[in-house]
């Protein structure tokens, strides 16, 4: 398997974080990894081509349910499709997580070749929720602004112990 991987915010670096409708300067205190794979490794789930050669989208959370501080993976796999699909080759990609704050990351890509550029299969990453409430976690594949791909989960986190 070849692939790539890169930190979306890396601990004591100043990052973005939006809140709301605001984007304000923060200290990454924890260390958030996306990695992306060009190829799927054997035993993945078959390809599904539906005709166009436009790859599915399909997000899972895990667990599903936690009590807070609750670390949740959040997995997005790319199937079917043609592995060289221009509109999702080299995408920013960017992960809302419901409870107003996002993480976004954007690799260093080659220019798009028909038929010799792979696209990304797997994009991973892990978000800590600070309270409770209900989640929708929201995948957003994006070509500048135009959004090219989504997909949802939900994540449902319960009241922790508190501190002792």
């Amino acid at each position: 398997m070849r692939g790539y991987g890169y930190n979306a915010f890396m601990s004591g670096r100043r990052r973005t974080v939006t809140r709301g409708s605001h984007s304000v300067g923060v200290l990454a205190l924890a260390t958030l990894l996306v990695s992306i794979s060009e190829y799927a490794s054997p035993g993945a789930i078959a390809a599904r081509d539906d005709g166009e050669g436009k790859p599915s989208l399909s997000l899972s959370v895990s667990p599903s349910l936690a009590s807070t501080p609750a670390r949740i993976s959040a997995r997005l796999v790319v199937t079917g499709g043609a592995d060289d699909y221009e509109e999702y080759y080299c995408p920013e990609v960017e992960w809302d997580w419901g409870d107003d704050t996002k993480s976004r990351a954007k690799r260093d890509c080659d220019p798009y070749e028909p038929a010799k550029s792979r696209i990304g299969r797997r994009y991973t990453i892990q978000h800590t929720y600070h309270r409770a409430g209900q989640f929708r976690v929201t995948f957003r594949m994006l070509q500048g602004d135009r959004v090219v791909g989504l997909a949802v989960a939900n994540v449902q986190i319960q009241p922790g112990l508190g501190r002792f």
